[in-house]
């Protein structure tokens, strides 16, 4: 089970969002911990939480966001620009 749990939270895509995105459901991403995922629920969207789990630099987050914005949305666009 602990294994299912890490591959969830550390995959960016996983067996859950693949089956959830086959049904014909949406999902959105978000970075912001103050987004009130309950309003995706509702609207029988699934909130899917974006984080830098992972990255080693800010490279590719840096090149677009400016090396002085802030480290958590560039560690996300890196994560996300290498496909983890």
């Amino acid at each position: 089970m602990m294994k299912d749990f890490f591959e969830a939270s550390t995959a960016l895509n996983n067996k859950y969002l693949t089956q959830w995105k086959k049904n014909g459901k949406k999902v959105v991403g978000y970075t912001c911990s103050y987004v009130p995922d309950e309003i995706f629920h509702a609207a029988g969207i699934l909130p899917f939480r974006i984080r830098g789990f992972g990255a080693t630099d800010t490279t590719i987050g840096d090149t677009y966001l400016a090396p002085s914005f802030a480290a958590f949305p560039s560690a996300c666009c890196n994560w996300l620009g290498k496909g983890s």
